[in-house]
């Protein structure tokens, strides 16, 4: 990762908050665990959010295509919210402090193409269609690929529930969409 790309400021601002938690805790002796989600979403996530798992849901409810912008290939997990929130207390309540958790649910490891063909699948009737209109100027980050290991919160007895049909269920219906 390069610091000094405009498109590092999300990954390097985590990084930041990381140390600050180590340093109070450090300074201060208080116990501190680092939780670091995957891709969180469910209800609550507002209809204008510009992720592109709010753009595929807003696509399916109008029953208009999706469109990508770039080839679809990079990879990643996803959180359903609830787990996220069950994720956190585990790691602060049963967690050893000072150490970090990855929270993702490995069964929604897809590609950004896969998930977007899954939504236009199942919730838009035939009526959306996936293209990738790949635009070599857009700031979208390179091709990767983001498995995430969550042994360590395993270990601690956590396991997400929800894959993408429950979290793209109540996204949907709270964004006023038929499920």
């Amino acid at each position: 990762m390069d610091p000094l790309s405009v498109r590092s400021s999300y990954s390097e601002g985590k990084r930041m908050a990381e140390q600050y938690c180590a340093a109070y805790a450090a300074e201060y002796s208080v116990p501190t665990a680092v939780v670091r989600l995957a891709q969180t979403f469910g209800p609550g996530v507002s209809p204008e959010d510009s992720r592109l798992f709010a753009l595929c849901a807003r696509c399916a409810v109008a029953g208009d295509d999706i469109v990508l912008r770039t080839t679809g290939k990079s990879t990643r997990m996803y959180l359903y919210v609830g787990d996220a929130v069950t994720a956190i207390l585990t790691a602060l309540l049963a967690g050893e402090p000072g150490r970090a958790y990855n929270a993702a649910n490995p069964n929604t490891y897809s590609s950004v193409r896969g998930m977007a063909e899954y939504v236009a699948e199942r919730y838009s009737n035939g009526r959306t269609h996936v293209h990738c209109e790949v635009d070599p100027d857009a700031p979208f980050p390179p091709e990767h690929h983001l498995p995430l290991d969550i042994s360590a919160l395993a270990a601690l007895g956590w396991h997400p529930e929800a894959g993408f049909d429950v979290m793209y269920d109540n996204l949907i219906a709270s964004f006023g969409g038929q499920v």
